[in-house]
């Protein structure tokens, strides 16, 4: 049966017996005969078919995974557990300028929050007390801090975005004070990423640069240069973590959706292998890695989730960092995919997304933290493979966010600082 039987069928079943009449007329000829299948019964048809269709898409994303991705997702991976933050608590609105970066650390069981703002301040607020307890204006001169990275138990690394790092140390007794002890030119330009870890009594600081290169310096005193490694194309974003008794580095490039893989020797940078966040390896790359956060428990192996560039919704990738040894130099592990799935977090060409592991909870991973363009928290699920929990205080996009332990902190566009706890 035609359309146009349709409409007159409805016409008819709702009592408009005038326009039917003008809509006959119209058409030309009468509508004697109802359809052979309602109308009700076409939409419910195509609503089942559009959700089958959904679930068939889903499941082709998440095709079956082998044997030793099984075991992972069954040994480490756990549901979203209960409590976590949900509740938001001002910390200030009086900030000058946008909050561009933010550190929380804890001194002596007190955390405190570092900010750096667009105005070149830098905040220093003591949570307990929702206190601001040191205001300076240009701290490291006039420039934008745009990134601050804990080092130490009493050090911090300011990222400048003209590209110096200054490691600062800093104390907190019957006043708080804090100081640079040194600075460097890391870069001859913007850094893209900066990293921190400790291993076997050092801490080292990682940087990505818009220069295609990245480059290691050690952090106790001083900042001295250890190492770099010029990069084929742009990179995107870092992560660092400690794999096998060795400092393993993973690198996100620009236009390709493969992860590099690095691990620190005594001087040198040396590249292992390369993940593939694409299992279609015939097909055209359409996105790129743009944030990466790695969580590394004391069984399994550590896992990697990372935000891709996809519009209009930014995509969830979980894959592991596996075992160096065992495989090539430089080859390309595929196949590796754990979890890929749609965030629902707006996104476009220029987005910057912010993701978070999770605070784990018996000794497994138990979902992600996403802040989304819209100024949405949302809380992944990786099991149940969903937005766990999504909730919104911000009045505009969140610009900075971080957390420590189960404390987060969000720092938006309407100039609002909000602790949830």
């Amino acid at each position: 049966m035609n359309t146009e039987a349709h409409v007159a069928q409805f016409l008819k079943d709702n009592g408009y017996t005038e326009t039917l009449r003008v809509f006959e007329r119209e058409y030309g000829k009468p509508f004697s005969n109802s359809p052979d299948e309602p109308l009700e019964s076409i939409i419910e048809d195509r609503y089942n078919y559009k959700t089958l269709n959904a679930k068939t898409e889903d499941s082709e994303i998440n095709a079956s995974l082998s044997k030793e991705l099984n075991e992972i997702l069954h040994n480490q991976v756990d549901e979203w557990s209960v409590p976590y933050p949900k509740d938001p608590e001002l910390v200030s609105d009086s900030i000058d300028g946008l909050v561009i970066s933010s550190c929380l650390v804890f001194c002596k069981n007190t955390p405190i929050l570092f900010l750096g703002t667009s105005n070149t301040k830098l905040y220093v607020i003591n949570l307990l007390l929702k206190e601001t307890i040191q205001e300076s204006s240009a701290f490291i001169g006039k420039c934008v801090i745009k990134n601050i990275t804990s080092a130490s138990h009493n050090k911090l690394v300011f990222l400048g975005m003209n590209g110096k790092l200054h490691l600062c140390e800093y104390n907190y007794g019957e006043s708080f004070e804090i100081r640079i002890i040194d600075e460097i030119q890391a870069h001859p330009r913007l850094i893209v990423d900066t990293k921190c870890i400790q291993f076997n009594n050092t801490t080292y600081v990682f940087t990505l640069g818009w220069d295609f290169t990245l480059k290691v310096f050690t952090a106790q005193d001083k900042l001295n240069l250890v190492t770099e490694y010029k990069l084929p194309t742009q990179g995107t974003c870092i992560d660092v973590t400690i794999l096998n008794n060795k400092i393993a580095l993973v690198v996100g490039l620009n236009e390709t959706t493969l992860l590099s893989v690095f691990h620190l020797t005594e001087n040198d940078l040396v590249l292992l292998y390369k993940i593939s966040l694409n299992d279609a390896q015939f097909t055209v790359s359409t996105f790129t890695p743009r944030c990466i956060t790695i969580q590394s428990l004391s069984l399994g192996v550590p896992l990697i989730a990372v935000a891709t560039s996809h519009e209009p919704y930014m995509r969830l990738i979980i894959v592991p960092l596996k075992d160096a040894p065992a495989i090539d130099s430089g080859s390309i592990e595929r196949d590796q995919i754990l979890k890929n799935l749609s965030t629902l977090s707006p996104q476009d060409k220029y987005s910057q997304p912010i993701i978070r592991w999770k605070l784990p909870k018996n000794l497994k991973h138990n979902g992600v933290w996403i802040v989304g363009e819209d100024g949405t928290i949302r809380g992944i699920d990786l099991v149940q493979e969903r937005e766990i929990t999504s909730y919104q205080q911000h009045d505009g996009r969140i610009k900075s966010f971080t957390l420590a332990d189960d404390i987060l902190i969000t720092c938006g566009t309407d100039k609002h600082v909000y602790q949830w706890v």
